[in-house]
Order: C-alpha cells, then structure tokens, then sequence
C-alpha cells in the first residue's frame, strides 16, 4: 500500500514537471528587387500547442549590401503579423547598433497565459515582414541570428519560462543583376 502511494506520487510529480519549448526560426526571402530586400521571420516549436509571451530576438544584418533605419516605423519598415495588439502590447522593431536588428513582442503580465500559439515543425508561424534597402546592388547580404547574445529571451506565455533555442536559419542572399 505505502508503495503504491509513492509510486502515485512520483508519477504526479513527473507528469507536472513542464518542459519548456524549444524554438526555431528562420528567414524567408518574399521579394527582391533592385531597391528593396523583403524577407520574413518565421518560427516554429516542438510541441504546436505553446504560446509565445513576451520575446527580443537579435540579428546582425550585413551593412555593405543593405540598409535599415535607424528608427524603423511601424507599417513602413516592418510589419507584424500574430504579435501586434490584441493580447500584445505593441510590438516593435530597433535598431541599437549599426548592424543589428532586435524584434520586440511584449505580452503584458495582465495577459498572463494568453500568448499565440506558435506552429509546430514543420509548419512556421509568421511573425514579421521587414524591408531592407538595398545599397550594394552587386554584392551579397546576409541576417545572422544572434543567439548567445545577452539580451536575447523568448517567453511562454507566462512571461518567466524560457523558451529553448532550438536551430536558428541564417539567411545568404545573392544579387544578381543582369
């Protein structure tokens, strides 16, 4: 009897142990001309069933092929799709440094486990368009992820479980022109 209730209990503890989700991302090439690079960011987790709470994720961008403002606008230079309003609060894209890009979703903790629900492998979730443009028509640009930075963090939705960084797609894109 006593082995039963330890085992019951054990299994209770196992069983309400969670996991966090790992995450990945990556970039998709929508449309490249002369003047402008679009390329969209997209993620995926393990599970399909986790919803994404607060985040900033970081990329460098290759600053001899193409350009980003220094004060982006909403709508203009970039566009969210599942992660702007509703639960969120307005999300944004900065630019702190010279070659990096840092995507910010704010999920209020007023809003605590209300988060979209993020895709599961293969199936990506949208999460913004941005428009680069191009200043080195002859050349190459590139996004690199930045992972191991300092101030990267990806959230559940209950805004304090971090979301593991699974594989993360670095983008290479060629110009070519005729």
């Amino acid at each position: 009897m006593k082995l039963s209730v330890v085992l019951i209990g054990l299994m209770m503890l196992f069983t309400s142990i969670a996991f966090p989700a790992t995450v990945n991302g990556r970039f998709t090439v929508i449309q490249i001309d002369s003047l402008k690079l679009t390329v969209l960011f997209q993620m995926n987790t393990n599970t399909g069933t986790d919803d994404l709470g607060g985040a900033t994720i970081v990329f460098s961008f290759d600053t001899i092929a193409v350009n980003f403002p220094t004060s982006p606008v909403n709508n203009v230079d970039y566009v969210f799709h599942n992660f702007n309003n509703g639960n969120y609060s307005p999300a944004s894209i900065t630019r702190p440094m010279r070659n990096k890009i840092w995507v910010n979703i704010d999920l209020p903790f007023s809003n605590n486990n209300n988060g979209t629900i993020v895709s599961q492998n293969p199936a990506w979730t949208d999460v913004v368009t941005i428009y680069f443009d191009i200043i080195n028509p002859n050349g190459s640009a590139s996004l690199t992820w930045s992972t191991t930075s300092p101030f990267w963090g990806i959230y559940d939705a209950d805004n304090s479980t971090l979301w593991q960084t699974g594989q993360f797609e670095n983008l290479l894109v060629l110009f070519q022109w005729n």
